[in-house]
């Protein structure tokens, strides 16, 4: 297994001022500016506005972020052992679209649609989606806003629940990787927890 690091970066109400870090597109430079990505881009990331202490930044990557003193970053190396387990709990915020001659024709984040959408792929991922374990918690959309150019607008749902690991070193491409579509923009991380207890 390749390298694997989750960092978390908190975000401060006078930072979020001063860098005027007030829209998805503004965050998405900023995670970027964080990584070298000569051939592609092997990190993945998830936004959370929430919280007293402010905009948390929760980033998954194969190399370290690079930053200086000015962010207040946390960054932990993911342990072999983690991404062992057979069975995890996750979340994940994804875009499940479909498309036809490369066009997105659908977006589905009705519950039932996106717990569908997720089951039928499992195999390509690597894994079974428990489907009875799982529901979905919120959906959006994310406003990509440009100076140069028309503004992008993504649907997401967020679905959480359990899944076990049916081919391993499909599941571990899934991880660093992520799952759906708009990967660069904040979606399809799989946040995982594992179960190392089977419960009968």
């Amino acid at each position: 297994m390749s390298d694997l690091y989750i960092s978390r970066l908190v975000i401060h109400k006078k930072d979020q001022i001063r860098y005027r870090l007030f829209n998805e597109y503004r965050i998405h430079q900023l995670v970027y500016s964080f990584f070298s990505w000569q051939h592609e881009r092997q990190f993945l990331y998830f936004l959370d506005y929430g919280g007293m202490e402010g905009m948390k930044i929760i980033m998954q990557s194969c190399e370290p972020p690079v930053c200086d003193g000015a962010w207040d970053i946390e960054i932990r190396k993911v342990p072999e052992e983690f991404l062992s387990a057979c069975r995890y709990s996750f979340f994940l915020r994804f875009s499940p679209v479909s498309k036809h001659d490369g066009k997105v024709t659908n977006v589905h984040t009705r519950e039932a649609d996106a717990i569908q959408w997720l089951c039928r792929r499992g195999e390509k991922y690597g894994v079974e989606f428990e489907a009875r374990s799982m529901e979905k918690m919120n959906s959006g959309k994310i406003i990509m806003s440009f100076d140069t150019r028309e503004d992008i607008t993504i649907s997401y749902v967020d679905v959480h629940g359990f899944l076990k690991v049916t081919n391993p070193s499909f599941f571990m491409e899934t991880v660093k990787r992520g799952i759906g579509p708009y990967k660069g923009f904040g979606l399809g991380m799989l946040q995982l927890r594992p179960v190392w207890r089977v419960v009968k």
